[in-house]
């Protein structure tokens, strides 16, 4: 189409009724899933369900037109900082839900290499563009395209501009996955099978209960092994595809996120090696990151990270201000009238100290049984060796007598219900 400004345009429309007629197919789907995984230990293994619920979540997110425009002003935003890498302008006045107008791209698919060749193009020059655009994506924002197949990159064949278009599928990588995603990088680099390995099964979660690891690990080398050694160029695709499996095979699931993020560099990984079959991310990838590392963290970009902490930390005090104004009220008003009304919650610690209570108690009772014991024995002890005579004597022997079984009778009582306190509670 063609706006009053002369600019020429895409109109994305989607169909009437769509979402409904997606929701009632993937309905369809799940319910299929539910019952052949009901009969089939293989889909139970596979995790068949997982995927579909997956799969759904992405195609119903790709009907909203309004995500895939964010999507792209957020990414033109963050490859500004890379030459002739873009996405097409987004006109939002002319957009909704389900009417998306985009600049109309001119050029070819990134695969086509014989236009490419023929328009004098450097493809080693398009190639790192590529690796540094999805480098950046990938590693340093952690906001990436999660599509990136050659139909949805163009090349521009007078400017050399990279054009990624279709941004209805895009994934998010919080800090540690993006450094998680690095080490995965650096062990395919290394041809390191152990610890590309251990990788893998750290950022996995087991769906089938508990895995054999000795069983995981040796299966592990036998089968991307055979991809990493000796000199040979790593096959990224296949190597990948075959961790995929076997982590299947074994119950592991990848977090979604970086599942996305594996499939999205395997695609420029393939794209790249067609511009420069000496390229790609294995060669290049660890070197660009560290190179990208460097620019992207500037004093002036710490600064702004910092302003914008102190920004939002403003604004939370802000927000309480009333809150704390009518307590600090409070507080004056309480010490014009000479009084503060404090409130002190003891509601967590009197367990506790009811605890020290009862052992203060029993320890106060040990005590005083023990030397009822020991008094009483020796007095009883004394008295009979020495065959004292009289009343008197006689009297204070038989209490000594009576004092000592009784401590003994309480000592075995408070013992008894000690034991059955302690097999209760244990």
């Amino acid at each position: 189409a063609v706006l009053h400004s002369g600019d020429l345009v895409v109109v994305k429309v989607q169909r009437p009724h769509i979402n409904t007629q997606m929701k009632a197919d993937l309905g369809i789907m799940q319910n299929a899933v539910r019952v052949v995984s009901s009969h089939s230990e293989y889909v139970r293994t596979i995790d068949l369900k997982g995927m579909v619920e997956e799969f759904s979540k992405n195609v119903l997110a790709e009907l909203d037109y309004g995500g895939e425009a964010y999507n792209a002003f957020r990414l033109n935003d963050n490859m500004a900082s890379i030459e002739g890498v873009r996405v097409p302008k987004i006109y939002g006045e002319f957009s909704t839900s389900k009417v998306l107008t985009m600049e109309y791209v001119q050029g070819v698919k990134i695969s086509d290499i014989g236009a490419i060749d023929a328009a004098g193009l450097n493809r080693d020059v398009l190639s790192e563009k590529l690796l540094r655009a999805m480098s950046k994506q990938l590693f340093i924002d952690g906001f990436f395209h999660a599509d990136p197949h050659p139909g949805n990159i163009f090349v521009n064949l007078e400017s050399g501009d990279l054009i990624f278009i279709d941004l209805g599928m895009v994934g998010e990588l919080d800090f540690q996955k993006r450094l998680n995603l690095v080490q995965l990088l650096f062990a395919l680099q290394q041809q390191d099978v152990k610890g590309l390995a251990q990788i893998m099964l750290s950022l996995s979660s087991p769906f089938m209960g508990p895995i054999d690891e000795q069983a995981y690990y040796r299966d592990f080398e036998r089968t991307v092994g055979r991809f990493m050694y000796g000199n040979q160029t790593v096959d990224v695709n296949e190597s990948v595809n075959v961790m995929f499996e076997l982590l299947r095979d074994h119950g592991l699931r990848l977090d979604s996120s970086l599942t996305l993020a594996i499939k999205a560099l395997m695609q420029i990984e393939s794209a790249g090696r067609l511009l420069n079959p000496e390229g790609g991310f294995i060669a290049q990838g660890v070197d660009m990151v560290k190179e990208m590392a460097v620019e992207e963290i500037t004093a002036d970009k710490v600064a702004e990270v910092v302003k914008d902490q102190i920004t939002m930390s403003a604004r939370e005090v802000l927000k309480r201000i009333p809150s704390l104004q009518e307590a600090t009220m409070s507080w004056l008003d309480q010490y014009q009238k000479g009084r503060f009304e404090v409130t002190l919650d003891f509601s967590q610690l009197t367990p506790e100290v009811n605890k020290i209570n009862r052992m203060a108690r029993l320890a106060v009772i040990a005590i005083v049984l023990v030397g009822m014991i020991i008094g009483s024995a020796i007095a009883t002890a004394a008295l009979g060796l020495a065959q004292v005579e009289g009343q008197l004597w006689q009297f204070v022997l038989r209490l000594a007598y009576l004092g000592y079984v009784f401590a003994m009778i309480v000592a075995i009582l408070l013992v008894i219900s000690l034991v059955w306190r302690w097999f209760k509670e244990g």
